[in-house]
């Protein structure tokens, strides 16, 4: 009998000590509303993260979803406030922006709290910074769903001083909606998966969206991106573009092997939620290795204002050491204490393509932001300005066909311009560096004012906003610089003087014969004519003449003959006269 209450008390004492061992954790997932495939990875991994860190004996963890729902806040935190009152040892917000009452919540009652990166953040990271890089001062954003939309909006809107458009997808709608902006965007951002990036690209293109070189940024957020088909040489482009992709050593570290090949449907925000699992688990079993308590905190939601920070407690305290120093032996993480925020190591490949050729003009890394190899330089695009113009010859003209004597027009079908005005704005983008498109008004003229006080023709566009800059034959008067600005001309109000034609210099022998016209030179040489034989006949009959009156000059003179005549009025128009007069 005795030997019977012996095991009996034995086998209480192990049954204590096996229930004592094992400690029960509640983790509190916080997703926004209607995102509950995150919560896939805790289904798949989480009895495996267990299992590795010494299996249910040890920790037990039990996962309880709360859904934000930002159009009704008070009936999400009272999802939250229900969990804390049958208590809450963990707190994982992997909501978009943090959520601040959740994160109150776990100060006052001493509860660990993380948030982990949103899915999408690296790379719209990325791309921001690479266009503060090129110094963009706006860009059109275009994604793959409403999420990836919604999750880069609130990122963007807190961190980003770039004038941003948003847009869900890209379509037939949205396509035309992009074309009709004003001003039209600088740059063009397209995040999505490998699969649907070939079909948004395609139509860009057949709509003639893709028309500048290094205006259009293609981020794949997939690992599958060498199979696009202007990557893999399946196709060319006719203007260069942007590639930025994850780069594939990522992939390896995801699956924790040190090199791989990298299967081309992984999902890499679900694989890193699946080592952070593993690394969350690993590190509360370290904690509580090292006694500390890790019993679910109770408590109430009161009144949120009443909610005070109580410190770091010594559990969030063992918490952030232990996680920094399983981090650090693992080059997946990143952690920001400050922040609470912890995120995977992203390292971004920014290259150019140019018809096939791929060359890679920058690495981007969360910690150290965009680095270019040597020799290499990030430029930015050159600017765009849709010009406005109409018909003034010979200003700005449609150039006609010399043999048909029709209109010309390039291979798009739109007709070509010359004249002064169109040679200026080509000179003018020459030395400026930047690209335009000749915008002729519907009327294709300057514009007069309408009834509604509107302007048509030219100064309507500019007046608008449907084109940026108007170079034509437009005089300045008072009424239209109500609503437009001009620039004032260098020299004549009328700019007549800086539009003579140059002058081509003929080259000839009789050159300085063209000072006069023929009916003057025919004139002075009539003139000669008939002085000379004047001279002639008065010297040759005249009694008072030299020749018939020797008394009075017995000296020898001069004596006029025709050709002598001649001389004598030819020799009279020069400076030194014609020498002694009859």
């Amino acid at each position: 009998m005795e030997i019977a209450w012996y095991f009996i008390i034995v086998i209480v004492v192990v049954l204590s000590q096996h229930v004592n061992a094992q400690v029960k954790i509640k983790m509190v997932v916080i997703i926004e509303n209607g995102e509950t495939q995150h919560l896939g990875p805790f289904n798949d991994v989480l009895l495996d993260a267990e299992r590795a860190a010494g299996g249910n004996e040890i920790i037990n963890i039990e996962v309880k979803p709360v859904q934000l729902d930002r159009d009704n806040i008070v009936e999400s935190f009272e999802a939250v406030c229900k969990e804390l009152f049958d208590g809450i040892t963990i707190i994982l917000d992997m909501t978009y922006t943090g959520w601040d009452k959740a994160k109150n919540v776990a100060s006052t009652y001493s509860i660990i709290y993380l948030r982990s990166m949103s899915s999408i953040i690296p790379f719209v990271q990325c791309n921001d910074d690479l266009l503060q890089e090129k110094k963009a001062t706006d860009v059109a954003l275009i994604f793959e769903s409403e999420k990836d939309l919604n999750q880069s909006l609130y990122y963007l809107i807190a961190n980003s001083i770039t004038r941003l458009v948003v847009i869900d997808e890209l379509s037939e709608v949205t396509v035309t909606k992009i074309r009709a902006m004003r001003p039209t965007p600088s740059y063009y951002a397209l995040f999505a998966s490998t699969a649907k990036m070939e079909g948004y690209l395609n139509t860009a293109l057949q709509r003639g969206l893709v028309a500048r070189n290094d205006t259009w940024h293609l981020i794949f957020t997939d690992m599958n991106y060498k199979h696009f088909r202007y990557i893999n040489g399946d196709d060319d482009l006719h203007n260069p573009i942007v590639i930025l992709s994850m780069n594939p050593n990522l992939c390896c570290k995801l699956l924790s092997q040190t090199s791989c090949n990298c299967p081309h449907d992984i999902q890499i925000f679900n694989k890193f939620i699946e080592r952070l699992i593993y690394l969350l688990v690993a590190t509360l079993r370290d904690i509580y290795k090292a006694g500390i308590d890790l019993e679910p905190k109770t408590g109430q939601c009161i009144v949120e204002n009443e909610l005070t920070s109580t410190g770091q407690s010594a559990t969030i305290k063992m918490f952030n050491e232990t996680l920094y120093s399983n981090i650090a032996m693992d080059e997946l993480f990143d952690y920001n204490s400050d922040k609470s925020m912890i995120s995977y190591r992203a390292v971004i490949d920014i290259e150019r393509l140019d018809k096939e050729r791929r060359i890679q003009m920058a690495n981007w890394t969360l910690r150290d932001g965009l680095t270019t190899p040597a020799g290499s330089q990030i430029r930015a695009a050159r600017p765009y300005f849709r010009i406005g113009t109409a018909y003034a010859k010979p200003w700005s003209t449609i150039k006609l066909d010399p043999i048909t004597g029709q209109p010309m027009t390039d291979k798009d079908g739109k007709e070509i311009w010359e004249g002064y005005c169109i040679d200026f704005i080509e000179k003018l983008s020459e030395k400026m560096n930047f690209d335009y498109d000749l915008v002729i008004p519907k009327d294709k003229s300057f514009g007069v004012k309408q009834p509604n006080g509107k302007w048509s023709g030219v100064i309507g566009d500019l007046a608008r906003g449907e084109t940026d800059i108007v170079v034509g034959a437009l005089t300045m008067t008072s009424e239209r610089e109500e609503v437009i600005d001009f620039v004032p001309p260098y020299f004549e109000q009328s700019g007549i003087l800086i539009v003579m034609r140059k002058p081509v210099r003929e080259i000839a022998l009789f050159k300085f014969m063209t000072v006069l016209r023929l009916e003057v030179w025919l004139s002075i040489i009539g003139a000669l004519a008939v002085t000379a034989i004047m001279i002639w006949i008065l010297d040759k009959y005249s009694p008072y003449s030299a020749r018939n009156n020797k008394t009075i000059y017995p000296y020898t003179c001069r004596e006029f003959t025709l050709k002598e005549s001649f001389w004598f009025a030819l020799t009279s128009f020069t400076p030194q006269g014609g020498g002694e007069a009859p």
